[in-house]
Formats: C-alpha cells, structure tokens, sequence
C-alpha cells in the first residue's frame, strides 16, 4: 500500500471518531459540578419566619490516621444557635470508614498513585436511625509528580467514577465488561469507558496517558469491591432547607497542605453550599474566609452563582460555626486499596 493510500485510510478512521472537544466538555462540565458541590453547608433558610436547618456531617466523623477517633472542636458559645434556630439532630452511620467507595480498580498502570477521593450520598432524615442511600464516589490516579487541579480541568492518570449517570449520545463502540456491556469512547488524549453494574452507573476515564484504550478496558475489567471509604471530617451543624438534598466530600493533597471539601446540594443541582478548608497556599478568590491555627484556612468559593450560593451572613456564620479535623491522608501515593 502506497503513502497516499495509508494516509487516506487513516483520514477516513479520523472522520468517523466523535469530536473530542465534546466529550471534553461534557467530562469538564462535570467536574465543574463536582468542584462547586465540594462543599458544606451553612445559612439561614426561612420557613415561617425561623430557619429549616439539617446537621450534616457529624454522622460520618471517624477514625484519624493515628486510628483513634477523629476530634472535633465544638463551637464557640457565642456561635451557639438559638432556641428558634436549634438544629435538629445529626442522622447516623454506623460506618467508622464513612461513605463507602463500594468498589475499584483491582489493577493500575505502573507509576500512577491516588492523588483525589470524593463520595456523595442522600443523608437519611434525623433522628430516623436509617443510613444513607444513594452512594456515589470519584477516585483519581495521576502520574508521579502530577498535582490534582483545582482549575476544574481534567486530571492526567485515571478517574474511576460510581454512581454518576454520563450521557454519551450514544457515541463509543460496544464493549464487554466482566459480564456487562458497555461503550468505549476514545479522542486523540482521552479514552473513556461507561457500564453499569447492579443498575449503578460506572465509568472509568483514562486521561492523556500512551495505550489510553487498552489501559482504561483493563481498569475496567479489574473491578472489584472494597471496604473503603471516606470518613467525614468537617461538619456544620445547620443547613438551609432550601440547600438539602445530597451531601458531597471531596479531598487532595496540593503543594505544601491539602484540601478537604464538604457540601450539600439540591437533587436537581441547581442549589449548593461549600465550605472548604485547607493548607497549603492560600486560596486567590474567595467569597469569604477565617484563618484558624496550624496554617488552616476555611473558606467559600466565590465560583458559584450569587442566587445559588450563601449570602454573606450565611457565609460569615458558616466559617464561625464550622468544626473541623485534619482529614487522614494516608492513602495517598497509594496504588489501590
């Protein structure tokens, strides 16, 4: 076969493959999701003059690194809500590991460590004794020396995502997943790969990585369950009614520190609150901040919409009355687990 005809064979695989710039955008849309539910939870929602507010957060405190049982510093008492605003009691989990990630990769690439986890879920009522529904999780594997962004782009490596629905339009080629059936999509620097399992949405997406095809079917068809999760290590003890919903916590180390999210949105997404706290550089855009010992920031983004967002009394308040520990980081530069 002549130069020309190999090049023209080639053209004609390109054209049929879907615009990478589309699926792009879907992924980054995502993540700009993701990034803006890290959140917590915070304000005054006004039901009949007083303020609908959940605990959320307390339910899922747990273990430290050290093992022992993760601290918690109580509110000041000036901080403390009055008798017409008292939060109603915390729901509880019996989990000590927090929400559970439910499964992973049982096989990696060399040279990828985890780098970002996250896990979502419906809290049940207070006082209810029920455990939450609706687990989801993200974890991510980047290539050594890579830091997880926090410009809402993709991370390189591995992202290996549950419980979250992902419209492909119908667009990859079918492929078998242990016994599912699934669609691979493949751009010039992304290869992704979507199934269900046990009607839960999984997806697995291979980020500028050689072999991204081969590698994301492999982590794929690796899956296995685990016990781990994620403890929760922020909690703010009344939440607006009008931000309840689902509750997301993410965290990644950064250069010099880390950084722990914790938030609660609307099933439609359309309303969240986020409180964050951190180490590390200090954040450049924030809708409000406190400083606290040890280097700690706690901060709220100002990326989100201002009618879908905290008010900056709620934000103020949210910072006053946030309890917090450092999260463990010991799973980090891990393989899997």
């Amino acid at each position: 076969m002549t130069d020309p005809l190999i090049r023209a064979a080639f053209e004609a695989i390109a054209a049929t493959a879907p615009p990478p710039e589309g699926i792009r955008a879907r992924i980054a849309a995502r993540a700009r999701v993701h990034r803006q539910r890290r959140l917590v939870l915070a304000g005054v929602g006004t039901l009949g003059g007083a303020a609908a507010a959940t605990a959320i957060g307390a339910p899922l405190l747990a273990r430290s690194g050290s093992g022992g049982t993760a601290g918690v510093a109580a509110p000041s008492a000036s901080a403390a809500p009055s008798a017409s605003h008292a939060p109603s009691p915390a729901p509880t989990v019996s989990r000590p590991d927090g929400i559970p990630f439910l499964f992973g990769p049982g096989w990696l690439p060399d040279g990828l460590t985890e780098q970002y986890r996250e896990v979502s879920c419906t809290p049940a009522p207070a006082g209810s004794g029920a455990e939450p529904a609706g687990f989801a999780s993200r974890r991510s594997w980047l290539p050594a020396g890579a830091a997880y962004p926090e410009d809402h782009s993709p991370p390189p490596g591995i992202t290996w995502v549950i419980g979250e629905h992902f419209n492909n339009d119908g667009e990859g080629d079918p492929v078998p997943v242990g016994a599912e059936q699934g669609r691979l999509l493949v751009t010039a620097d992304m290869a992704m790969v979507s199934w269900r399992h046990d009607e839960r949405p999984m997806r697995v997406t291979a980020y500028q990585l050689p072999n991204q095809a081969d590698l994301v079917l492999r982590v794929a068809r690796s899956m296995a369950p685990t016990l781990a999760g994620l403890p929760l290590t922020m909690h703010l003890a009344e939440v607006p009614q009008r931000f309840a919903g689902n509750l997301v916590a993410g965290v990644h180390p950064r250069p010099g520190g880390w950084l722990y999210s914790l938030t609660s949105m609307t099933t439609d997404r359309t309303h969240s609150c986020t409180v964050i706290a951190s180490t590390g550089a200090a954040p450049a855009h924030t809708f409000a901040r406190a400083a606290r010992p040890g280097g700690v920031t706690l901060w709220v983004p100002d990326e989100q919409e201002a009618s879908a967002n905290f008010t900056r009394d709620e934000a103020d308040k949210a910072l006053r009355d946030l309890s917090w520990s450092a999260p463990d980081l010991s799973w980090v530069g891990k393989r899997v687990a």
